[in-house]
């Protein structure tokens, strides 16, 4: 029973014990009916694969033109990082470095940090930065706010729309792609797996 634990519900705070669950079974909460668990099927190698793909999709995202303006027969095409840039040039150094932290930074960190994780527990190597990467993980992930910054490039390109013809460039899609491979890894991945493996490497 090395399985069970106490776990505070996120939505009405009852503490209880998690049981054992086996592949496919997910845990709710006595009081609210709330998630408090589960068990995905071969969470491990499917979230190291979506990891992979997200990290491929977030360097064509951040390489090839976001969104592309003809304005009086001149194209200006536009990434992610000029975005920051221009902010910059603007005389916004603080806004520069907030957009720079959450769209780049912070994703990518993210994104190598799990990364590694999930090939320590593949691998059995590297246990002893484990614990710390995941922690950092969990505090730096609000902070890669993506969802935003896509939802923000849709707006600019609603509103340009009525002074300049907007081409939507390849980067929006791997952008897009990479947003739902990111809530496929947050539905994948079972975060037990990885205290398991931090208490087992502790034990030894």
């Amino acid at each position: 029973m090395h399985d069970q634990e106490l776990i505070a519900c996120h939505d009405c705070d009852l503490l209880q014990r998690l049981p054992d669950l086996r592949t496919g079974q997910k845990a709710r909460c006595l009081r609210c009916n709330a998630t408090l668990g589960l068990r995905p099927k071969d969470s491990l190698n499917r979230s190291l694969s979506l990891t992979i793909t997200a990290l491929v999709l977030f360097v064509l995202a951040n390489t090839f033109p976001f969104l592309s303006l003809t304005l009086q027969g001149q194209l200006v095409e536009s990434t992610l990082i000029s975005g920051a840039l221009s902010l910059l040039e603007a005389g916004n150094p603080w806004l520069s470095s907030l957009v720079l932290l959450t769209t780049l930074i912070f994703p990518l960190m993210n994104l190598c940090a799990l990364l590694y994780v999930l090939l320590s527990l593949r691998f059995n190597y590297g246990a002893e930065r484990v614990r710390s990467l995941y922690r950092l993980i969990t505090y730096a992930r609000p902070w890669a706010m993506l969802e935003v910054m896509l939802l923000a490039a849709l707006v600019a390109g609603v509103k340009l729309g009525d002074y300049a013809t907007v081409i939507t460039g390849f980067a929006l899609y791997c952008f897009i792609a990479l947003i739902l491979i990111l809530a496929a890894i947050d539905n994948t991945l079972d975060p037990r797996l990885i205290w398991r493996y931090v208490k087992q490497q502790e034990q030894l």
